[in-house]
């Protein structure tokens, strides 16, 4: 399996934004694109708990 990261810090939630088209042709079809979601709101600070932040960002729809 090859995993593929993605551009901008492989932020899930723009993740279509960034990354409108499939970009790895692999005859295998052995891979998998990897995306990431962060609970910090783009501050790079996680002043709650993995839980609080979870249910805070749930909350706004993401």
């Amino acid at each position: 399996m090859i995993m593929v990261s993605g551009y901008h810090w492989s932020m899930a939630r723009l993740w279509d934004h960034h990354h409108p088209k499939r970009w790895i042709n692999d005859p295998a079809n052995n891979h998998m694109y990897e995306a990431h979601h962060y609970f910090d709101g783009g501050t790079g600070y996680y002043g709650r708990s993995y839980n609080s932040a979870v249910a805070f960002w749930g909350s706004q729809g993401y």
